[in-house]
């Protein structure tokens, strides 16, 4: 994809953590020729090991290297982080949360770091879940980016915690905001950068994810690597020559982290995203379903779970966002009606990732008229074509038990179209003396920031 695409739109980013900008975005920010128009939301303070003023601090230097955003850009939900270990977290706790360290609400750790919650209502607000959600729907409603960049479920829990509250906000906001339809990128920034491959001074730099044979990647199985989108990041991005390399100087600005100890790793010519498409129909529908919960057909939200700790040691299993009908129930039917005749191109069903006993057969019957049985393929997604002028849409489930459903159900009107090609990945040529040369200063500087860590970054 191009970056002009992007030249001269409104852009949100939202990220959990203080250096996730340069994991998620970096390579976008720091090409682009006009970052005027550039927002960056942080959901979590990053004072679970750090003083949040500490964190801030790096966070606006770093934008700033990578593409002078303005500091009145940058938002600070101040929710709290936590580790892979934690036993407990603000996702999973029922009502309000209590952090680590002691803290029940969002708070500015210094005058100069007001928080969005305050910034917008003149108060903290407690922390829960909910409020996050809200906070992330109204910083969207306040900014009304033409494009939202957010990342996917990487295992950190605040990550995933983010990713799934900020598609639960676009759901509520895409049913609210007929005419609002932006595009939705979503990524990763532990596969291909943070824990990615250690190959800046190699000859090659590939796109690295985990992924079935099919193409499905591990961490978020609705995404195939065929699908995602490549963009044609600057030289001043991958360049080698560290000292003239942008993402390098922002990297140096994360002191706390000693982020150059990753510089290998987050430093490649790979930036790439996968699109959620906004444009379903049943955002302007009515949904009603003989048994289930129906909220979770159409809330923009593929995946959720009750459980998102120790990811770094045992998959997630998202159990949960999944419709599925109730045992006793006889009809097992979804009914969808539009306000008006929609031309519908074709209907996709996301199955539930719970297990692999996915719904085999459907029964879909359109304006009462006849209907039509499917089978359908043992995919995690299954996309059905319709091709006609639909007021209501009846979908019925022919299988005798399930024991699984779906997390969510897409109907559009028209394929999407990529207008702009993909480009091809940059192959790097390794210079041998440079790669020395770098090598040694890397070294070095991973030695002084673990200096620097222990003498001057207190709590």
């Amino acid at each position: 994809m191009k970056m002009n695409y992007f030249e001269s739109k409104k852009i949100l980013i939202i990220i959990p953590h203080q250096d996730d900008e340069i994991h998620l975005a970096g390579n976008l920010i720091a090409s682009l020729k006009d970052t005027r128009n550039i927002y960056v939301a942080y959901t979590t303070s990053g004072d679970y090991a750090y003083n949040a003023s500490v964190r801030y601090k790096e966070a606006i230097k770093s934008l700033w290297k990578l593409g002078k955003v303005k500091r009145e850009n940058i938002f600070f939900l101040a929710y709290p982080d936590q580790s892979y270990e934690a036993t407990n977290h603000i996702y999973t706790t029922k009502g309000n949360y209590i952090s680590a360290n002691g803290h029940s609400e969002t708070y500015s750790p210094s005058k100069k770091y007001k928080t969005f919650n305050y910034q917008l209502h003149n108060e903290e607000a407690k922390y829960n879940k909910e409020n996050l959600e809200k906070n992330i729907q109204e910083l969207i409603l306040k900014i009304k980016p033409e494009i939202i960049i957010c990342n996917d479920l990487d295992f950190h829990p605040d990550h995933i915690m983010t990713s799934i509250l900020t598609e639960k906000a676009l759901g509520k906001i895409l049913k609210s905001e007929k005419d609002y339809r932006p595009k939705v990128l979503k990524s990763f920034t532990y596969e291909n950068c943070y824990f990615g491959p250690d190959d800046l001074f190699e000859q090659e730099n590939e796109m690295k994810f985990q992924k079935d044979k099919s193409g499905n990647l591990i961490s978020n199985q609705y995404y195939n690597i065929q699908d995602s989108l490549k963009i044609n990041i600057s030289p001043k991005c991958y360049t080698q020559n560290l000292f003239a390399n942008k993402i390098f100087k922002a990297i140096l600005k994360h002191k706390s982290q000693n982020l150059v100890s990753h510089t290998t790793r987050i430093i490649n010519t790979n930036q790439v995203y996968w699109e959620r498409n906004t444009d379903n129909l049943l955002f302007n529908a009515q949904i009603e379903t003989s048994s289930g919960n129906k909220e979770y057909l159409n809330d923009f939200a593929l995946s959720d779970t009750d459980y998102i700790l120790n990811g770094n040691k045992v998959p997630i299993k998202y159990n949960k966002g999944i419709w599925m009908p109730d045992n006793d129930d006889k009809e097992k039917r979804i009914t969808i009606t539009f306000d008006n005749k929609e031309y519908v191109e074709y209907i996709k069903l996301y199955n539930g990732l719970i297990n692999h006993n996915y719904i085999k057969e459907i029964e879909i019957k359109l304006n009462n008229k006849q209907t039509e049985i499917y089978t359908l393929e043992d995919n995690i997604i299954n996309s059905i074509s319709i091709k006609d002028n639909v007021e209501k849409i009846e979908i019925k489930v022919l299988d005798n038990e399930c024991l699984n459903g779906f997390t969510e159900i897409e109907v559009f009107s028209k394929t999407k179209n990529r207008t702009e090609e993909n480009e091809e990945i940059i192959k790097n040529k390794t210079k041998i003396l440079t790669k020395i040369i770098d090598k040694s200063i890397i070294s070095l500087l991973i030695f002084t920031q673990k200096v620097y860590r222990k003498l001057f970054i207190r709590l």
